[in-house]
């Protein structure tokens, strides 16, 4: 492996371990964790067809209470290496998913993909600019037993530009652009069992 090579891989790495270094324990006793997943399957957009899951840039939009006051909040987070993003110690509230972006290994694009959240009518989309903005006024998560669970998001984004979205609690053998089968237990479970000594464990909604 030449030098060029070896920086890749140490660049890879240090993403990785950068991405979710540990699940911070709960603070207090009004805190939230958001936990979910997004996986995009890109069908020849822009000449491209792939399974993003690792390194996505998530947006979750809350109408939080903050000094008695409420206000919509923007929040950043990344997904794992299998897609599974988390945001802990967040302000009780309700919440939505604004949007997403992935990196396009290789070039300086991205794909953008926004729900602009007014009602329960919106759907998700593609913008040219990668940008995401808080513009919700409808949040349909709640936060049950201080956990908000938006289970697993899958969108095709096809060659048209057009963005078909599924919602799972989990997925069985859901066939990817790729050709492969993905199987994933509900998000509550993989970090029962992938975050075994966290503060939030007790509080996620599995079967014990």
């Amino acid at each position: 492996m030449g030098l060029a090579g070896m920086l890749l891989t140490f660049l890879l790495w240090v993403g990785c371990a950068g991405v979710h270094p540990k699940l911070e324990d709960p603070k207090g006793k009004q805190s939230v964790l958001l936990i979910g997943s997004v996986i995009a399957d890109v069908f020849e957009y822009h000449h491209i067809t792939d399974t993003f899951k690792y390194a996505t840039d998530v947006a979750i939009v809350g109408q939080v209470e903050q000094n008695g006051r409420l206000k919509t909040k923007l929040y950043w987070t990344k997904t794992d290496e299998h897609g599974y993003f988390y945001l802990a110690n967040l302000p009780p509230g309700a919440y939505g998913i604004q949007g997403f972006r992935v990196k396009v290994i290789g070039s300086e694009d991205m794909i953008t993909v926004v729900n602009d959240l007014q009602d329960s009518t919106e759907y998700f989309h593609t913008v040219r600019r990668p940008i995401i903005k808080k513009r919700a006024s409808y949040f349909p998560y709640k936060p049950k037993n201080r956990v908000v669970d938006f289970g697993h998001n899958y969108f095709l984004i096809d060659r048209g530009q057009e963005v078909h979205y599924k919602h799972f609690y989990r997925i069985k053998d859901l066939r990817l652009v790729t050709g492969d089968l993905l199987n994933e237990p509900p998000v509550a479970y993989y970090f029962f069992n992938t975050y075994p000594n966290s503060g939030w464990r007790n509080l996620l909604p599995v079967r014990r």
